[in-house]
């Protein structure tokens, strides 16, 4: 059941995603006709422009010199930052096939590990972080991804409570299609929101690609109903900066 789970998953034999080509809008015939009133010839242009265009010159070199002196004195901050993104390590484990950089990051490769070292587990995620990895934002997301559903949930081919899941004791749980598709969903949400703050710290799980190329996968196949096999949500150990 394990295997099949993996497999399922799009994680096990994983294949090179290709790249999508964007080609340029090419300028459609007619564009610009809102010009077709300008006269053939103009008058001769004179030279009035000239002391103005002289003042504003020297004004731009006046500015530009002002705005590099107040910088150099500190006047000026920026507050744009700088992201900062996790190392993404190439590969897969052999045995699970989860990319190597989903496991053994900040919090250990255990829930035991994780808890030791004070570690929360995000139930969205289903990964366990540092607590400063985690914002207001996704504990809200917890609630509102799990909070109305009735997803069932089985570990081991046992049935679990929303609690079980909730502690993220276990590797590995199994659960239907609805589950899978809306994790991703709610992982694009927080990966949008570590794209607009630059002083949200990001984990090697929400920023790798391998992971949004896997939810289009997913989606694809469960919109052309190509999926019979139950879905599963594995645990994960991410690194976070």
């Amino acid at each position: 059941m394990l295997g099949r789970l993996k497999e399922a998953m799009g994680f096990l034999k994983p294949t090179a995603m290709t790249q999508q080509e964007y080609s340029m809008l090419s300028r459609k015939e007619g564009d610009g006709d809102e010009f077709h009133n300008i006269p053939l010839t103009q008058p001769k242009p004179q030279r009035r422009w000239l002391p103005v265009a002289i003042s504003f010159v020297l004004g731009l070199v006046l500015t530009s010199a002002l705005a590099s002196l107040l910088s150099n004195l500190g006047v000026f901050r920026s507050t744009a930052g700088t992201r900062q993104f996790p190392e993404i390590r190439p590969g897969y484990n052999e045995t699970t096939g989860i990319p190597f950089s989903w496991r053994n990051g900040d919090c250990g490769d255990s829930p035991a590990e994780a808890k030791a070292r004070g570690c929360r587990f995000s139930m969205v995620l289903l990964a366990w972080l540092p607590p400063d990895c985690l914002t207001e934002a996704d504990a809200e997301d917890d609630e509102l991804m799990f909070g109305d559903k009735d997803w069932p949930y089985s570990i081991k081919g046992e049935n679990v409570t929303l609690d079980v899941i909730r502690a993220g004791d276990y590797d590995i749980f199994e659960t239907s299609w609805d589950w899978h598709v809306t994790h991703c969903l709610y992982l694009w949400k927080r990966f949008h929101r570590l794209m607009l703050d630059p002083k949200l710290r990001r984990d090697s799980y929400s920023t790798d690609y391998r992971h949004t190329g896997h939810c289009v996968e997913l989606v694809e196949r469960i919109s052309g109903g190509q999926l019979s096999e139950p879905a599963g949500g594995v645990v994960k150990f991410p690194v976070c900066v």
